[in-house]
């Protein structure tokens, strides 16, 4: 398993780029434990994103919020 290597791969796209090294979904050589680590590896990933950008200024509603400077 990879780590995400890009900073702004969502972790579904992750996800979906490890599902696909197993080939063909129709033969795939996956078992139900690999399927939940890679699951659960992307919900820690999702997490991971979503407080980086709450921390950045975003919210969950897709909209921009930008911290405002405070007054001294």
């Amino acid at each position: 398993m990879k780590l995400m290597e890009n900073k702004k791969q969502t972790a579904v796209e992750w996800l979906k780029l490890q599902l696909e090294e197993y080939g063909d979904p129709q033969y795939c050589e996956l078992t139900w434990k690999e399927l939940d680590e890679l699951c659960e590896q992307a919900k820690a990933m999702e997490l991971a994103q979503r407080i980086d950008d709450y921390n950045n200024g975003h919210t969950d509603r897709q909209k921009n919020i930008f911290r405002l400077p405070t007054k001294n």
